[in-house]
């Protein structure tokens, strides 16, 4: 944050009427009387945390601000250029949908910002709808894939076509809906019959399971019956076990008659609410299993988004930016060394550079644009297709454009806390991350650890914490572990009996987990339920590998070399100006969570910590 250099040439949108009556009611209730918040300042803080945010204005003014737990983990971009300090705190609590509350006498007054219970509620019911919507769609295509899973190829390409057709002169909206399920359908899912028990599922479900099932995070069901997972109605799997026998199935399992069914449904509660679900069919014996699993998400046709909102004045006076030397809004992505689009706090910035202009935003890790921005035109169509290309919104209150996302309620539900990623990154940057930190991760809410994994995947944050996913359930239990338990685990083992009645339940689940690709399961079903866990015990070693690497202009790379000499000539093939002297050793730590009885193992699995330089202290 610093003041701007710019404001004596600034030429800063002005309107004489507030424009939104929560900003103006908000400035006044709890800003009214306090002469020290009519000082002109300038601010620049691009998404930065709320609570380093107000740290820095409380240093710089003396007046006490703060940022109540329940906003303490928002991020916000929040510019501002000579404008009185409680226009730019209305601005920002306006843009985030929060309120301000005053503590103390008006003279010496310090300043609470939170989450109001009045806007809580009002998130709960936004996230509500749009799970009821995507719900609603499920159960529908569910139905139209069982409609037309039985086709071949050519008759389902067939009935895409006639969809198509049909919508071009369709006016009934309820109709138009369904044929445009049934094209997407029918396009994707053509001579697709393994499909068919996943949908034949869905379809008998109601509403209402389904948007449990989506905000829970992850649901399993299993035939046979099986602990941690919730049972199949008997009754269906009667029907399928029917229905199963036909050849085109059969043909694709290649298992003959399976005795194991797990679906698994895992809920994400993102701008568009899905369903991800995988079928897994398998024949399980006391030699182990053989499996093939099929996956799709829910629901394939795009959920409608609005459009971007231009608040009344549309900024035409500040004429055509003639931006030809814009910046095109590309950044490099965390570690990757691939290019992403900027983020929106990165956008506004550069557009504040070309045009000052007075801004409060929201500032999500996942908010990135999906496009350059065109160069040479009016500061207005440019906020419009920043907005645009980032799903948001804007409008105008007071001196301030406010960018907001268009699903604010869901995209602030399921983002990570920003105060717990910043300590995360830091600590892996120092290579200090460790088997508790990864615990720490892996319990995140499950809309918080599936944004970050989303996060990692797209490179906006290291690709080292996705592999938290290796091995969530075992530390997920490791997280519920007290200290007492964690050593005994390092040492002589932990038994099942002595464990709490969560983590017993955590610990069932994890050796029945076959289908993590770092997981080895050795235990038959029927053992494992009426005699192993009783006996069975928790054993994690912690195994280092030394390996070589080159820190280069702030990259590096690595490999596993027999010595420093064979790791310098593998690098020079693509570094040929390194040298011995660059190459330096690393520690690799592999986490393995190992379940054993008097039987001997029952299953096992493992997760690699970052890398760390061996001169880290």
């Amino acid at each position: 944050m610093y003041a701007s250099k710019r404001h004596s040439t600034l030429a800063c949108v002005s309107l004489l009427t507030c424009l939104t009556s929560q900003l103006c009611s908000a400035a006044a209730d709890a800003f009214k009387g306090d002469a020290r918040l009519a000082v002109r300042r300038s601010i620049h803080s691009i998404e930065m945390s709320l609570q380093d945010i107000l740290a820095d204005l409380t240093e710089q003014t003396g007046v006490n601000f703060y940022a109540d737990e329940t906003v303490r983990g928002d991020r916000a971009t929040l510019i501002a250029h000579e404008v009185p300090l409680r226009e730019s705190l209305a601005a920002l609590a306006s843009a985030l949908r929060f309120e301000w509350l005053r503590e103390g006498p008006v003279a010496t007054a310090g300043y609470v910002l939170r989450l109001s219970p009045t806007q809580a509620r009002e998130m709960e019911n936004e996230r509500a709808a749009l799970v009821l919507a995507a719900a609603k769609t499920i159960r529908e295509e569910a139905a139209a894939v069982l409609a037309v899973s039985g086709l071949t190829d050519k008759a389902a390409m067939d009935r895409a076509a006639a969809s198509s057709a049909a919508r071009v002169t369709e006016r009934d909206p309820d109709r138009l809906r369904l044929l445009t399920i049934e094209q997407a359908v029918a396009e994707q899912l053509g001579g697709r019959p393994d499909w068919t028990f996943a949908m034949s599922y869905l379809s008998r479900l109601d509403t209402e399971a389904i948007v449990r099932a989506i905000s829970s995070g992850t649901t399993e069901m299993c035939w046979p019956k099986t602990p941690g997972c919730a049972p199949f109605p008997e009754e269906f799997m009667r029907t399928f076990m029917k229905q199963a026998g036909s050849p085109n199935l059969l043909t694709i399992s290649g298992l003959g008659e399976f005795n194991y069914a797990r679906l698994r449904l895992i809920g994400e509660l993102g701008r568009s609410p899905t369903l991800q679900w995988q079928l897994t069919l398998s024949k399980r014996n006391i030699n182990g299993y053989t499996s093939t699993s099929y996956q799709g998400q829910q629901p394939l046709t795009a959920q409608a988004s609005s459009s971007e909102v231009v608040g009344p004045g549309t900024l035409e006076a500040r004429g055509d930016l003639c931006l030809r030397d814009f910046p095109g809004f590309r950044t490099p992505a965390a570690q990757s060394g691939r290019h992403a689009f900027a983020s929106l706090g990165a956008a506004l910035e550069a557009l504040d550079a070309a045009a000052p202009v007075n801004v409060a935003a929201d500032a999500f890790q996942s908010t990135r644009l999906s496009a350059p921005i065109q160069s040479g035109r009016k500061l207005h169509e440019v906020l419009s297709q920043i907005a645009r290309e980032s799903r948001h919104q804007w409008g105008i209150a007071g001196e301030f454009v406010k960018v907001y996302s268009q699903t604010y309620a869901v995209d602030r539900w399921a983002e990570p806390p920003s105060h717990l990623l910043a300590k995360w990154l830091q600590r892996g940057e120092a290579g200090r991350l460790e088997l508790d930190d990864f615990a720490d991760i892996a319990s995140l809410p499950p809309q918080q650890l599936s944004s970050l994994m989303g996060l990692a995947l797209r490179g906006i944050v290291p690709s080292y914490l996705a592999t938290v996913g290796q091995a969530k359930l075992h530390l997920q239990m490791w997280s519920k572990l007290s200290r007492a338990d964690r050593r005994k685990a390092l040492a002589e083992g932990l038994a099942h009996a002595d464990l709490s009645a969560e983590c017993k339940a955590l610990f069932t689940r994890a050796i029945q987990e076959p289908f993590s690709a770092n997981s080895t399961v050795l235990l038959p079903t029927d053992y494992a339920q009426r005699q192993a866990l009783s006996r069975a015990l928790l054993r994690v070693e912690m195994r280092e590998t030394r390996i070589w690497g080159v820190r280069k202009q702030g990259s590096s790379s690595a490999i596993s070399a027999t010595s420093r000499t064979e790791a310098l000539r593998y690098f020079q093939q693509s570094l040929p100006k390194v040298e011995l002297k660059d190459i330096q050793s690393l520690v690799s730590i592999t986490v393995r969570f190992n379940y054993e009885s008097d039987a001997g193992t029952l299953a096992r699995s493992w997760v690699t910590l970052p890398t760390r330089w061996d001169d880290v202290p």
